[in-house]
């Protein structure tokens, strides 16, 4: 009797791994090498005590003219690179994070909290913004509407269109309309009916709001 081999050029090879794709009635496993993409037809023994189980990768031994099922390969699964711009879900990060580039059109995030520090070279936020914390901004920075409970430290401030103040504490110099900052000024106040003295302090007066750049005297 002549045996013809499903496969000459696999038999001829050396060792090989397999996956247990199925375990026949009589408790022999029906194997599928890797690279092919039909189970073999052949049934292969069993070495020693191993019990073979569906889903299981083993090694394939070379022996003579056949093959033995010799024991099961424990591996990882390589993972696929995760889409950078897609993640649904929670994403906690315990130590530093660098991103070099992100681009996406849309990044959802209900919460993002940072405790340590978070350098951003530009940031549009369309809804709403709080800070617990400081706030350094080097660059450009444009505002819709901003609330501020504690302090806010502005280095150089530049407003293009309207700013509504509930309430705004300077400790520094201030200026207006392009003026330059300047310090808190004092003018003496006068007593009595003598006129010429109200008439010198309305005149500092002006002086000094025409320096914080609040008006512009003519003539």
């Amino acid at each position: 009797m002549i045996e013809v081999l499903e496969n000459p050029i696999r038999e001829t090879i050396g060792d090989r791994i397999a996956t247990i794709v199925e375990i026949n009635e009589d408790g022999l496993p029906i194997i599928q090498f890797d690279g092919e993409e039909e189970p073999s037809q052949k049934l292969y023994p069993i070495s020693g005590l191993f019990k073979p189980e569906k889903g299981q990768r083993v090694m394939m031994k070379r022996f003579n003219d056949t093959y033995i099922i010799e024991y099961n390969i424990l591996y990882l699964e390589v993972m696929e690179e995760p889409n950078r711009n897609n993640f649904e879900g929670n994403v906690n990060i315990d130590g530093d994070l660098k991103v070099d580039d992100i681009n996406s059109r849309d990044i959802n995030c209900r919460d993002i909290t940072v405790t340590r520090r978070t350098n951003i070279d530009n940031l549009s936020v369309t809804g709403k913004l709080d800070l617990d914390s400081d706030l350094n901004i080097m660059g450009d920075t444009t505002l819709n509407k901003t609330f501020i409970n504690d302090e806010l430290s502005v280095k150089d401030l530049k407003v293009l269109n309207t700013s509504i103040l509930t309430g705004l504490k300077i400790k520094g110099p201030i200026g207006f309309f392009e003026a330059n900052p300047t310090n808190r000024k004092s003018i003496d106040r006068p007593v009595g009916t003598n006129w010429n003295l109200y008439a010198v302090a309305i005149a500092e007066l002006l002086d000094i709001l025409e320096e914080y750049g609040l008006i512009q005297q003519k003539g």
